[in-house]
């Protein structure tokens, strides 16, 4: 009996260790801050970027997000910029065979979480993790207040300090010279450990020689990283995308522009021939949709690409639309003006791209409904000359010039001592 409870026992541990699991960080996140997440267990198919995601309250489409996956000693890490709303969440592993025991299973493993409004300071970070093979840049915007921002990277003992008032945004950059062989370490920044995967160029390799795949992620950077939007059906959106050579090289083969879900999106180019070094490249995008759509813009070829998110939800009123930019605005303690205002202080730009005014909204001088005033008064003076020109035409009315010759001729008779019947009023 003794070694039955044993051999249960050992059972029930193997099962244990072998189920999936997601851990995060913490439970509770503010808006804008980065999730960092494990996934452990056995896969036997190996787990892909598109089957993560994160999804709010019971809805059915994937919240968009700038994320990325990598595999470290059996150990998936996982990385989401969160949005810029509140509400309950939960990041799931969708549709992905995993070991429980002895036993294949395939369905969803599912993590809940909070992002909730604070008063108090926090950073926002672009990244969770970094695969690189140059120098690399991370960037931090604060939120709430002034921050003094303290970063460390382990490898080579490089520190960085700077100062960041409420939603200011700066750009840290980090040196790998001295690295030589793959390097696994690690970047502190104030509260957040992201690890930083090094692969020199002049190894090419993981320190046993093995080829290392080129990312085209970590060169190639969007702007804005994800399009989060509401609009009306059947109404075109345009939107401009910037897609900027992060790199110190130049790629010469031609890469694709699609999008995934080809109906309602229009592009232009839909083929960029080459991007030069520091080259950042305009795209074009409309958008014209009849129902919600979950989608993805993407640039590569064959062999690797990246991909800016979308997410679109269609409205019938009008006040909607673009809410979910509004509400990110107002939860920096922001305002985003309408067409003929301009911002009175500083702006920051969303993760849509749209500019959120931390001032106020003022009236561009000439802006207004100024204009149409202006226009209706011209209209209504050609209208009244055009009537006087008719009736001048037609006899009914005199000319100007007639008019002062008869007021002439009407002032002489009254000096003159004879009664004025027509033109003058009498005393």
């Amino acid at each position: 009996m003794k070694k039955i409870g044993v051999l249960l026992f050992i059972l029930l541990t193997f099962q244990l260790v072998s189920a999936a699991e997601i851990e995060l960080t913490k439970e509770v996140y503010h808006p804008g801050e980065v999730l960092q997440a494990e996934i452990i267990g056995a896969f036997p198919d190996g787990i892909i970027l598109e089957n993560l995601g994160l999804f709010r309250e019971d809805q059915v489409h994937k919240t968009p997000t700038d994320s990325d996956i990598t595999l470290d000693e059996g150990i998936y890490k996982y990385y989401a910029t969160l949005p810029f709303i509140e509400g309950n969440f939960s990041l799931k592993l969708q549709n992905t065979k995993y070991f429980i025991g002895y036993e294949t299973l395939e369905g969803d493993v599912v993590k809940e979480f909070k992002i909730e409004k604070t008063n108090e300071s926090y950073l926002s970070i672009d990244k969770g993790f970094i695969i690189t093979r140059n120098d690399f840049e991370v960037k931090v915007r604060g939120i709430n207040g002034i921050q003094d921002v303290d970063a460390e990277f382990e490898a080579t003992g490089e520190t960085k300090e700077i100062r960041l008032i409420t939603n200011q945004e700066k750009i840290i950059f980090f040196s790998i010279d001295g690295i030589e062989n793959f390097t696994k370490s690690n970047l502190k920044i104030n509260d957040y450990d992201i690890p930083v995967y090094v692969y020199p160029k002049e190894n090419g390799g993981n320190g046993d020689d093995e080829p290392v795949e080129f990312f085209l992620d970590d060169y190639l950077i969007f702007s804005p990283s994800n399009l989060n939007i509401t609009v009306l059906k059947n109404t075109d959106y345009s939107f401009n995308i910037e897609l900027k050579n992060d790199a110190n090289i130049s790629f010469e083969d031609p890469f694709d522009v699609e999008v995934e879900d080809e109906n309602g999106f229009t592009i232009d180019p839909v083929i960029i021939n080459s991007i030069d070094d520091e080259e950042t490249i305009d795209i074009s995008l409309t958008i014209n949709i009849d129902e919600n759509i979950d989608t993805n813009l993407i640039i590569g070829n064959e062999t690797d690409y990246v991909r800016l998110p979308i997410h679109a939800i269609v409205t019938e009123e009008e006040d909607k639309v673009d809410i979910s930019l509004s509400q990110e605005c107002a939860a920096s303690g922001g305002t985003i003006c309408t067409s003929g205002q301009t911002c009175d202080s500083q702006e920051v730009v969303l993760s849509q791209g749209i500019k959120c005014c931390l001032g106020s909204c003022i009236e561009e001088e000439g802006g207004g409904t100024g204009w149409v005033w202006g226009l209706l008064i011209l209209l209504l003076l050609g209208i009244g000359g055009y009537y006087f020109y008719t009736k001048i035409k037609k006899g009914e009315m005199k000319s100007p010039k007639e008019l002062l010759a008869q007021r002439t001729k009407n002032f002489k008779a009254r000096t003159q001592g004879k009664e004025v019947t027509k033109g003058l009023s009498r005393s």
